[in-house]
């Protein structure tokens, strides 16, 4: 699917050319203009991703998930503003690789007091469940994959879990 999708304005600007009348001013230069550009808006995107990565791994280990770092709370209400969305998932106790995470609330994390704090600093965005539980298709097949859960039955065990964590959110004062 992801080939069906235009990835920069180029292409939308290209496909924009083919309809427009033949003296319209749309040019591969200008094309290619956008397309050097939007290369720099990822490269920076990327650089700052990995610096977020760096400071997640550094933060949340398998090993110690349920020792929230002390600050956790305090960079969520100065940052919170600059989230784009949430990604909620649970760390499995013991955790088997890094696709091997579990529903909300069913792992070691505290979820309801990252939600509680998310919720304290005023984010209203969008919150998604993000699912990693290789059931092969990563190279381990692990037992109890969530991936092979019916759809249907999964956004449902989903949507509970999510929602007995929110109604669970602590304020950590």
């Amino acid at each position: 699917m992801g080939d069906l999708v235009p990835r920069s304005p180029s292409f939308m600007l290209k496909m924009l050319g083919r309809l427009l009348p033949p003296a319209a001013p749309v040019t591969d230069a200008v094309a290619d203009y956008l397309d050097e550009l939007n290369g720099r808006q990822q490269e920076r995107r990327m650089r700052n991703l990995e610096v977020l990565v760096r400071r997640l791994e550094e933060r949340v280990t398998a090993q110690d998930a349920d020792n929230i770092p002390p600050d956790l709370f305090e960079e969520i209400a100065e940052h919170s503003g600059r989230f784009a969305g949430v990604h909620v998932n649970d760390w499995r106790d013991p955790t088997r690789g890094w696709a091997d995470r579990v529903l909300p609330g069913d792992g070691i994390a505290d979820v309801p007091a990252i939600l509680g704090a998310l919720d304290r600093a005023g984010w209203d965005g969008f919150y998604d469940l993000e699912i990693f539980s290789d059931n092969g298709a990563f190279g381990n097949a692990y037992e109890g994959s969530l991936w092979d859960v019916q759809p249907t039955e999964l956004a449902a065990r989903s949507r509970e879990s999510f929602t007995q964590c929110w109604e669970r959110r602590t304020v950590i004062a």
